[in-house]
This record gives C-alpha cells, sequence and structure tokens, in this order.
C-alpha cells in the first residue's frame, strides 16, 4: 500500500510515524541510524531495488539463490542471513514471513 508518512516521503511498506520521528532522536552512531532508517524505508540498494530502477541487473539473492534480494531476505529470510542470526548473541531464530516488512519486524523487536 501506498501512503504518505510522518517523515515526509512517500513509502510502499510505511513504517509508524512515531518510530520514524524516534529513530532521529536516538542517541547513537548517526551512520548507524541512517542506515536502519535505509533499511526501514526499503531504499537500501539492495538487488531488487536496483533492478526496479533499471539497472541490469539479477534480482536473485547471490547467497541462496533461491529469491529475490528485497531487503526482508537481505537481513532476515536468507538462510545464510538466519545462521548469522542463530549464532549471534541477539537471538536465535527469526519470526517473520514472506511478505512481512523489515520494518514491523524491527519495530516489533523494539
Amino acid at each position: 500500500m501506498i501512503k504518505k508518512d510522518d517523515c515526509g516521503g512517500v513509502v510502499i511498506r510505511s513504517i509508524p510515524g512515531k518510530f520514524c520521528k524516534g529513530l532521529w532522536k536516538i542517541k547513537f552512531i548517526p551512520k548507524c541510524v541512517h542506515f536502519v532508517w535505509k533499511v526501514c524505508k526499503d531504499i537500501l540498494l539492495v538487488r531488487q531495488n536496483l533492478s526496479r530502477k533499471g539497472m541490469d541487473v539479477d534480482p536473485i539473492c547471490p547467497r541462496c539463490a533461491q529469491a529475490e534480494e528485497d531487503i526482508v531476505n537481505a537481513f532476515l529470510l536468507c538462510d545464510e542471513v538466519r545462521r548469522i542470526w542463530f549464532a549471534s548473541s541477539l537471538g536465535g531464530r527469526i519470526k517473520v514471513g514472506q511478505g512481512s516488512s523489515f520494518a514491523g519486524w524491527f519495530v516489533e523487536c523494539l
């Protein structure tokens, strides 16, 4: 669904406005905050987004070769990424399904 959000942009997978406004108030490394914002807004240059912009790239994930490399696949669903999450101290199993947004998952984790 395309709609205007409280951050002033048009997004396909909208983030709750309070989260978007609050993200910029976090006292953390600015580059990291900007990175999280780009991921949540689905504007990070993953293969699916590059392909959508007309670049001649294969949109399939180079790590798992099972799905298009979108934000959710690149950070949550890819088998290689799941192994990293499982090995990390942040928590073993990622609970997210196809069609979910990274922003929704991220807000749930907070």
